[in-house]
C-alpha cells in the first residue's frame, strides 16, 4: 500500500509539473506570436515609407491632381502583397487595421499615411510605431499625430520631423514619452495613426 501510495505522489508531482511547464511554454509562444506581429506590423508600414521617402518624385509626376495614392502604389508594387485585400482605396496590416495613402493640402501638397488602431491594443501598436518611426523616418517625415476618438469628441497630440520641429520633435521623444502620448489610444473608441512626409 505504502508502495502505491508513494507512486500515486509521484505521478500528481510529474503532472503538476508538466502543467506548470505548459503554461510556460503557451505564455512564451504567446509572447513570441506577439513580438512576430509587432515586428511584422512595422516591416509593412516601413516598406511603404520607404516607397514613399525614395520615390517622392514619381509619385508627385503620376498622382496630382488625384488625392489617392494607392492605384500608384499598387501599380509599382510598393505595398506589401498580404496588405492588399480587395480594389477599395484601403490596405489592411497585420491587426487587420484600416490603412490608407494619399495627398493632403492643395498649394503644397503632402503625404497622408494614416492607420485606424482600432484593434488589439492599440497602445501597444502605437508604441511600436514611434519606435519605428524614430529609428528610420524622422527626418523624412513632417509630422506625426495620434487622433483619439470617443463619443464625447476627439483629440490629436503632434510631434514634428527634424525639418520642422521646435520642441516636438520626433527624434527627442523617450521611450516614457512614447507610452504617454500613445496612451490616450487605451480608452478611445478608436485610435488613428497619421503619419505626415513632405
Amino acid at each position: 500500500m505504502k508502495q502505491s501510495g508513494r507512486s500515486m505522489i509521484e505521478m500528481l508531482g510529474v503532472l503538476a509539473i508538466i502543467g506548470v511547464l505548459t503554461v510556460g511554454s503557451i505564455t512564451a509562444y504567446s509572447r513570441a506570436m506577439r513580438r512576430h506581429l509587432l515586428n511584422k506590423q512595422r516591416e509593412q508600414i516601413s516598406y511603404i515609407l520607404s516607397a514613399a521617402e525614395t520615390h517622392h518624385d514619381i509619385i508627385f509626376a503620376n498622382s496630382l491632381p488625384s488625392t489617392n495614392l494607392m492605384p500608384i502604389f499598387k501599380t509599382f508594387g510598393w505595398i506589401p502583397e498580404e496588405m492588399i485585400k480587395d480594389d477599395s482605396n484601403y490596405i489592411y496590416d497585420v491587426f487587420k487595421n484600416r490603412v490608407s495613402f494619399g495627398y493632403v493640402g492643395s498649394e503644397e501638397p503632402y503625404l497622408d499615411l494614416t492607420l485606424e488602431l482600432a484593434h488589439d491594443n492599440p497602445h501597444e501598436q502605437c508604441i511600436n510605431l514611434y519606435q519605428m518611426i524614430i529609428k528610420q523616418y524622422h527626418s523624412f517625415l513632417w509630422l506625426t499625430e495620434v487622433y483619439k476618438y470617443t463619443n464625447e469628441g476627439h483629440y490629436t497630440n503632434k510631434y514634428f520631423g527634424d525639418k520642422y520641429c521646435g520642441r516636438l520633435c520626433i527624434r527627442d521623444l523617450t521611450p516614457t514619452e512614447i507610452s504617454e502620448l500613445c496612451r490616450v489610444c487605451d480608452d478611445a473608441r478608436y485610435c488613428r495613426f497619421v503619419m505626415l512626409g513632405k
